[in-house]
């Protein structure tokens, strides 16, 4: 019988601490780097105001999100399993337990709300009339930025709860 088979608090050989641990800090680094160093360079660089770029951010919020979501999901069953199978008492933690459900939430509101919406307002229906961005927007980003901040401020917590916990 494999040695897997035997452990169940293994996945792929990683246990939950080390497979939580690296998705928090493979997420941490896409989101900085696509907030931090794709988006600032689109702005400069006077991508924003393009006709095509509703549906090339769309595309690509599109897809991280998805990236996102997949990797809450990871992290949220990964507490689960780490908690019941090492007899933690992890999620009975509030802040644990609230950043947990709080980075499976943020990637699932950007999915379905903020992201169609921002780029539905984004897009140019004019043809001649020149792009410009909606007074709408702003605000928008706004709340983009304050649901990042508490996103990162989620996963550097479960980082932190990753790297005390001996188990």
């Amino acid at each position: 019988m494999n040695a897997l088979s035997n452990n169940p608090s293994k996945i792929l050989g990683l246990g939950w601490k080390t497979t939580i641990a690296l998705t928090l800090s493979v997420w941490l680094g896409a989101t900085l780097l696509l907030d931090l160093v794709v988006m600032p360079t689109l702005y400069l660089t006077g991508m924003m105001i393009e006709p095509g770029f509703a549906s090339v951010g769309y595309t690509l919020f599109n897809i991280f999100n998805r990236v996102e979501l997949v990797s809450a999901a990871v992290v949220l069953s990964g507490l689960m399993g780490w908690n019941y199978s090492a007899h933690l008492n992890l999620l009975r933690s509030k802040t644990t337990a609230i950043f947990a459900i709080l980075i499976f939430l943020i990637p699932l509101i950007c999915l379905y709300a903020l992201t169609p919406f921002m780029s539905s307002l984004s897009l140019n229906l004019d043809l001649f009339k020149g792009q410009a961005i909606p007074d709408l927007m702003f605000p928008l980003q706004g709340l983009y930025w304050a649901l990042e901040s508490l996103k990162l401020a989620g996963i550097i917590t479960l980082l932190g709860v990753c790297h005390r916990i001996e188990a």
